[in-house]
């Protein structure tokens, strides 16, 4: 009886996993246009709130699962069934987690920095929300087999994102986007609002089938893993961001290095499958009159206005006047920051409505970790950047063992963290990046058992 009640309990959690890291990206409601509460922006003007058919189903679908696993575990912890182990890991991200309760209390700004600002809602309990994302991935993925099988979830809910993705490439966009979402074709953004947030999400489990394919022996795994190599990629191109294909191309440049055993082993496969992907890219900028093309070109239009100094507030579609204009932002309040998510309430909007003639609110620094530092201090920014490296530096450690799932997951993470230079954290993404964090402990301390090193500092 007790055998069967331990798998039972397997199960439930199993599915709340899943659930998190490959149902709920998939969450998606047609736009209604329904007003709901008018809300007073004092720098700007009054206007009415619409229904978000992106974010907040997905937030909502969060937190009701993270209620029941919190719920579960705590029974479970009541009856003697769950220890928790000491992690170093646990101690680094508690460290952040204290900041960014500190920085909440002495925010001026409490109620978004509890609950977040409109449509974004990356307020202190998001962020709370996306902490037991990590702890319940880093405690009930005790099993390798469980570990992969999530992982198999999450391809195939990034599968059914891609294929969405493209059907919205020939303008078979079923489920009816919101006025602002149609704004950004021909870029796709799928189920995920935004062609930015869709290549943050994307070149995760790309990176992930990548490594994978790498490690293909038998002919099946070559056609899988390329197949979806090539459905991940060709939604990467569709999102037309920038920020990610740079990112990805740092990441091959990694792969290539750290992997180059694997790629001389399978050096027909990897031709092959490169060949692929440029014919893609070819046949999709064709396809949208030359629009790839134009957004790889102003790539290098950025170079140069880089090095020539002229319109460089412009570099990064406007990015450049965001991070001059955010970095003396760190200084104002270093310790704690303005409070999560209320970075449109301390950037000077009144500089860049003038600078640009434009009405747009800039609610986000368009890097991760800038914004972080504004919002929640430096010491938030500094605890968050330790966490991440030590998690880094655990998998690089254990990276000569050959485990291609730790290898590949490794890799994902590092993906995200290049594009997160230029990029923001939101919630259609959020939760799949620190679900892969979770799983980033998981099989680095499986591997360390196994191995019989304990936990490692």
């Amino acid at each position: 009886m007790k055998v069967y009640t331990a798998e039972r309990q397997e199960r439930i959690i199993l599915f709340f996993l899943i659930f998190i890291i490959a149902v709920i990206p998939l969450v998606y409601l047609p736009y209604m246009n329904v007003k709901s509460e008018s809300f007073w922006l004092e720098f700007l003007y009054d206007v009415v709130l619409h229904y978000d058919n992106v974010n907040m189903p997905k937030l909502n679908l969060l937190f009701l699962a993270l209620l029941f696993l919190l719920t579960y575990s705590l029974s479970l912890m009541r009856k003697g069934q769950l220890t928790i182990e000491y992690d170093s890991a646990y101690l680094l991200l508690g460290i952040f987690y204290l900041f960014l309760s500190l920085s909440t209390i002495f925010s001026e700004y409490k109620y978004i920095a509890l609950f977040g600002r409109y449509k974004r809602w990356e307020g202190f309990l998001t962020y709370t929300a996306y902490i037991m994302v990590f702890f319940t991935f880093a405690i009930y993925l005790d099993k390798k087999e469980n570990l992969i099988l999530v992982m198999k979830t999450l391809l195939v809910s990034a599968s059914l994102i891609s294929f969405y993705g493209l059907l919205q490439l020939f303008k078979l966009d079923f489920i009816e986007p919101s006025p602002v979402g149609k704004k950004f074709y021909p870029r796709m953004f799928s189920t995920l609002g935004n062609p930015n947030f869709a290549g943050s999400y994307i070149i995760m489990p790309l990176t992930l089938i990548l490594v994978l394919f790498l490690y293909s022996r038998k002919r099946g795994e070559f056609l899988s893993r390329g197949f979806l190599s090539t459905l991940f990629y060709s939604f990467l191109v569709g999102t037309s961001t920038r920020g990610c294909w740079l990112s990805f191309l740092v990441i091959l440049a990694l792969i290539g290095f750290l992997l180059r055993g694997k790629i001389r082993e399978n050096i027909k496969a990897v031709i092959v499958l490169l060949l692929i992907f440029i014919i893609i890219t070819f046949a999709m900028d064709f396809y949208q009159n030359g629009y790839i093309s134009r957004r790889i070109l102003s790539i290098f239009l950025d170079m140069e206005r880089i090095v020539t100094q002229q319109d460089i507030a412009k570099v990064g579609a406007n990015r450049l006047f965001i991070y001059r204009n955010s970095i003396p932002l760190l200084w104002k309040n270093p310790l704690f920051g303005n409070g999560l998510d209320t970075f449109a309430e301390v950037f000077p909007q009144d500089k860049y409505r003038e600078f640009f003639n434009s009405r747009i609110i800039v609610d986000k620094a368009h890097c991760e970790y800038l914004q972080l530092g504004v919002t929640a201090g430096i010491p938030a920014l500094l605890a968050y950047l330790c966490f991440i490296g030590h998690l880094a530096r655990r998998g690089l450690r254990n990276w000569e063992k050959g485990d291609k799932f730790q290898q590949g997951l490794l890799m994902s993470m590092l993906a995200y963290l290049f594009q997160a230079t230029f990029n923001i954290s939101v919630i259609t993404v959020a939760p799949v990046f620190w679900a892969l964090l979770g799983m980033n402990l998981v099989i680095n301390r499986l591997m360390e058992e196994q191995a019989g090193e304990g936990v490692k500092c």
